[in-house]
């Protein structure tokens, strides 16, 4: 299961849903690219068409993708470029795909939803590609 997270994240909120993932899913095996790509390295960068190529495929080969996401009502992933990236991958390859809310999210969402029925589909149409962020501005 290739993990899709923003690195803002609190680890233990990750955690939480790897754990509830894996609760589900005894089999799975997570790449997590927090303990096997450092983004931030000088020197490893890769070409677009490494990503475009490489990338997408090895998502192919993974077969699934799980995306955490949080806050429920502004998610952090849809505001990052390499996120989005992912998410289009996973969408692209046709790859099992996963959302999953930190557990401490649950009860908000539902409060939330319980306010305001639109509230979800209100934090989805902010998406916008162009204006995500990224940790290096030639990312974006």
């Amino acid at each position: 299961v290739f993990v899709s997270h923003a690195w803002k994240y609190d680890f233990n909120d990750v955690l939480a849903v790897l754990l509830e993932h894996a609760d589900k899913h005894p089999d799975a095996v997570f790449w997590f690219d927090l303990f096997i790509n450092n983004q931030h390295a000088e020197g490893v960068a890769r070409p677009f068409e490494w990503w475009c190529g490489t990338f997408q495929d090895s998502i192919n080969r993974i077969g699934s993708v799980l995306l955490v996401l949080a806050p429920w009502n502004d998610p952090i992933p849809l505001t990052r470029a390499w996120c989005l990236w992912e998410i289009y991958c996973a969408l692209k390859g046709k790859v099992v795909f996963s959302i999953t809310l930190p557990p401490n999210q649950c009860p908000a969402l539902l409060e939330g939803v319980v306010d305001n029925m639109k509230a979800i589909t209100d934090a989805l149409v902010k998406i916008d590609a162009e204006r995500s962020e990224a940790f290096k501005q030639e990312d974006r």
